[in-house]
């Protein structure tokens, strides 16, 4: 693998992460707004780990 592809795998996983992340926060806001505080919170820690 040369390092172009190399990169393109990092940038790739950089971007998978992020829509994860935003995915995880999304569903923390939605489960605040229905009063479910337990799972947004958990959701929150989720999202912190990508």
């Amino acid at each position: 693998m040369d390092e172009q592809e190399q990169n393109l795998e990092v940038i790739m996983g950089l971007i998978i992460n992020g829509g994860n992340a935003k995915s995880s926060a999304f569903e923390a806001i939605n489960a605040a707004k229905a009063g479910d505080f337990e799972k947004a919170n958990e959701k929150l820690k989720e999202s912190d780990g990508f």
